[in-house]
């Protein structure tokens, strides 16, 4: 157990992971996805909803029927949510890889490179064996729109605001970050070397990646853990699949389900509760919170118009 994410490995067969993760391949539409997130992850979605593609460059949640307030629209498991708590899991060929991994958890401080390891670890190499393939098979294959992966003319769209101060350290911290935990010296039980050496696929790209995912589609969660009340980021099914609107009425956190798990502690699952009304073939929407465009853009990569959060800074 790693100490510091609890990060508890356990082994399970190919196949019984292939029988719950029939296909991957989200071109043929978003059903199976749908049916997916139901039959796998056990999660509530509701009848009145449907995603679709939006002008074949953005996918949204449409409702198919009219939605009335109170109306619980989504409903993920919280054992099923990506999280550093979530248990790792391997199949046999990945037992000694695993360490790897392992080793490199219980040196991390920070929780985003946390679930940027556990995110690459499942797609580069739990692959179609992960429980969340089909998740990752459809996110964006990349983030062109989050200052990350932005042009230097496009920065320099940003010149004299403190939007490009804030860039510039913040690219040039991700890139340190990465070398510096690429250079992570491994232990003997996982082989030794380096974690750049013994992970190929964490490359600056890909840890870039995973951060823009952490950061663009993760919610936080508060989770009541004896007296205290912990918060984790966590990647949620079909809950990241909702596009941002500044005046949506949603609720959403964690929710106990009134059934239990083996030890008798109660279960809880990320919920989507409707506040207000949406018509048959209107795109629903949750709401981000009280975001100002500078914010949005530098976070998520888009603006709104007629944003009431937002604001300009005057230096004096």
């Amino acid at each position: 157990i790693n100490a510091e994410y609890g990060a508890v490995v356990s082994t399970q067969s190919t196949g019984d992971v292939r029988r719950t993760m029939p296909g991957i391949d989200c071109s043929s539409g978003w059903t199976e996805y749908t049916d997916w997130c139901r039959n796998a992850l056990g999660a509530h979605v509701s009848d009145s909803l449907m995603i679709r593609e939006i002008e074949n460059i953005e996918r949204g949640v449409f409702a198919i029927c009219p939605i009335s307030p109170g109306e619980l629209l989504v409903g993920v498991p919280f054992d099923n949510l990506m999280t550093v708590v979530s248990p790792i899991v391997c199949v046999p060929r990945l037992q000694e890889r695993v360490k790897g991994l392992c080793d490199v958890l219980g040196k991390l401080t920070r929780e985003d490179d946390a679930m940027a390891f556990k995110l690459l670890w499942e797609k580069h190499e739990m692959q179609t064996d992960s429980r969340w393939a089909q998740h990752i098979a459809a996110l964006p294959n990349a983030y062109p729109n989050t200052i990350q992966e932005w042009s230097s003319a496009q920065l320099d769209e940003l010149k004299g605001s403190d939007n490009r101060a804030l860039a510039d350290t913040w690219i040039k911290q991700v890139r340190d970050d990465h070398e510096t935990l690429g250079a992570i010296s491994l232990g003997e039980e996982a082989g030794g070397g380096t974690v750049g050496e013994f992970f190929e696929w964490f490359t600056l790209s890909e840890y870039k990646w995973a951060l823009c995912t952490i950061w663009t589609r993760c919610c936080s969660v508060q989770m009541a853990e004896g007296d205290q009340v912990k918060v984790y980021k966590a990647l949620a099914p079909y809950f990241d699949m909702f596009n941002h609107k500044v005046d949506a009425d949603m609720q959403h956190g964690l929710v106990q389900t009134g059934q239990t798990n083996a030890d008798d502690t109660p279960q809880y699952a990320l919920s989507i509760v409707s506040g207000q009304e949406w018509a048959a073939g209107e795109e629903v929407f949750i709401n981000y919170g009280p975001e100002g465009n500078d914010r949005l853009l530098t976070i998520y990569g888009f603006c709104c118009n007629d944003n009431p959060y937002d604001l300009s800074l005057i230096h004096i």
